[in-house]
């Protein structure tokens, strides 16, 4: 999704990949280069991993941004992280993050020259007109002081899961287990959950949408290359 979120290059032109060195990012990032190199032209470019406390290599991988002149940047790690290596490239490409990004911080990447979008396998109510997400927003926003981020659905329907299995007086160790282990489908604030024999999600069950920075909010869809965020 990462890739196709960032596949709005010129035809020949490849987008560049980079991150940070945390371990789910470099994870991530192996598969991304496999992803590219099979998908052919154009591909993408590996321009590097920032280092933690490095300050040397986010300078190396904003000057090979630079130099490389992709027009697009397929970020896979923080804001904090990548809000080191932007200043530095004098022309901005399009940055494309995963949901590591969609914070209030990767809003703040955004601005006139920077369009930041990212990409997300997971529920987003922050502009949603139906009643139930509307006072989900609203009862987060009166409890935390912050609107929903990215998985906030996701962590609440997990927790509703869990309570329900916990309710009646059989609630033992053993029935909360069990219902997890024969759990099948499971019905969420938005939308519908369904899982594999090894608990994991149906991949038929995931939806990953895309949003683009505008202000202070993340919107639905991805901006187009010269389009203001």
């Amino acid at each position: 999704m990462l890739l196709s979120g960032a596949n709005v290059a010129p035809k020949g032109v490849a987008p560049c990949l980079a991150g940070d060195d945390d371990v789910t990012s470099r994870a991530l990032l192996a598969t991304a280069e496999q992803l590219g190199e099979a998908a052919g032209d154009p591909g993408i470019r590996t321009v590097g991993i920032v280092q933690a406390g490095r300050s040397a290599t986010a300078e190396a991988v904003a000057d090979r941004i630079d130099a490389s002149g992709c027009p697009v940047l397929a970020w896979i790690g923080g804001a904090d992280v990548a809000a080191s290596v932007l200043p530095s490239v004098p022309d901005q490409p399009l940055i494309v993050g995963t949901s590591r990004m969609k914070t209030d911080d990767g809003l703040e990447l955004a601005s006139s020259e920077t369009e930041v979008s990212t990409v997300c396998a997971c529920a987003d109510v922050s502009v949603s007109t139906e009643r139930t997400s509307q006072r989900f927003v609203h009862d987060l926003q009166a409890e935390s002081g912050a609107p929903p981020g990215a998985f906030a659905v996701e962590a609440y329907d997990g927790g509703r899961l869990l309570i329900s299995l916990l309710e009646g007086e059989s609630a033992t160790r053993g029935h909360v287990a069990a219902g997890l282990e024969d759990l099948a489908r499971f019905r969420g604030l938005v939308e519908g959950y369904r899982f594999g024999p090894d608990g994991s999600r149906a991949p038929e069950s995931l939806s990953a949408g895309k949003w683009r920075a505008a202000g202070s909010r993340w919107l639905p869809g991805t901006a187009p290359v010269g389009a203001s965020a």
